[in-house]
């Protein structure tokens, strides 16, 4: 008949096999403690077969096996020591220019230089204005008395001559102090049938000829013989001076009969009379720079001055002008 299996406990403790079903109640319970199993009074779910057994003795060695498949591959592995130079490669392309580089120390300072080819001359520059006259050449003048004319240069006579419209006349004149004057005047002797007109300016005195324009004075019409006057304004220092003049139609104007190579200079030692210049130049405004196309020795017409008279100062000789009174020049 069927035993009945009791696993609920280990009958061995008690040391009491006394039969058959006390040793397999012993070894079910061995047995479910080994499987791990609940009970073994139902069908296990584990055989006792695929149940491992208590650890043997070490076996003999076995023969060595099939090679295994290979490992899946390992980790990168260290760095290794830097191998042997290579052999230089072939010489790359010139790089770009760099940045320019910081300013360098300053050189020594180097030897002096050779002198220079000299600069072109410059320009000619203007010319001074004229200075004042010493005490020596003031008192070579007396002054002048009031109410006459006072002529612009010594001479023994006068006479008139032919004067043409084609050339521009020249009159050298000196100032003898720092001096304003009011009226320039010359002498016709021509009646004209309708109105003559001359024109009367000022030049400077340069090397002997006139130059620079000072003053255009303007023009006198007139038909009749006799003493033409224009009104002026202007101050002139001590020096030498050209009152120029140029006629719109032949005329006969008076000039003084001297021979001026003291002033003006001669070609030859003669004493041929002759007082100023004359150029050709058609009648016209007076231009910036006289003109001295075929510039020659002539008589010239005989100018009249006259002046308002100024206070001289201590060390000037007595030259200044009279009021209302004409001076030759």
């Amino acid at each position: 008949m069927p035993l009945k299996i009791d696993d609920s406990k280990n009958q061995s403790l008690d040391g009491s096999f006394s039969n058959l079903r006390q040793a397999l109640n012993t070894f079910a319970f061995q047995l479910k403690r080994i499987t791990g199993e609940d009970t073994w009074l139902t069908t296990p779910s584990t055989s006792l077969k695929s149940t491992p057994g208590a650890k043997g003795d070490k076996g003999d060695t076995g023969e060595p096996g099939a090679p295994g498949a290979p490992g899946a591959k390992g980790d990168k592995g260290d760095t290794g020591e830097p191998g042997a130079p290579g052999t230089p490669g072939a010489k790359g392309d010139k790089g770009d220019t760099g940045e320019p580089g910081a300013p360098g120390t300053p050189g020594a300072k180097g030897d002096k230089g050779d002198t220079g080819t000299p600069g072109t001359p410059g320009a000619k520059g203007d010319k001074g204005d004229t200075g004042t006259p010493g005490i020596n050449a003031l008192v070579q003048h007396p002054g002048y008395a009031s109410n006459r004319y006072y002529a612009i240069t010594e001479f023994t006579n006068a006479t008139a001559g032919s004067f043409s419209p084609s050339f521009i006349y020249y009159s050298p004149v000196f100032i003898h102090a720092n001096q304003n004057f009011n009226r320039v005047a010359f002498n016709s002797n021509t009646t004209f049938m309708v109105n003559q007109e001359s024109r009367i300016a000022l030049y400077d005195f340069d090397k002997g000829v006139p130059n620079n324009l000072l003053n255009d004075f303007g023009s006198v019409a007139y038909t009749s013989i006799g003493v033409k006057e224009i009104a002026i304004n202007i101050n002139l220092l001590p020096g030498w001076y050209y009152l120029a003049i140029q006629f719109m139609m032949s005329n006969s104007i008076i000039f003084p009969n001297l021979c001026a190579s003291s002033i003006l200079g001669s070609f030859s030692p003669t004493h041929n009379n002759y007082s100023g210049y004359r150029a050709n130049f058609a009648y016209n405004s007076f231009p910036k720079i006289a003109p001295q196309t075929s510039l020659t020795l002539v008589s010239a017409p005989l100018f009249w001055l006259t002046g308002l008279r100024q206070k001289l100062s201590p060390n000037e000789a007595q030259t200044g002008f009279i009021s209302g009174k004409y001076v030759t020049i």
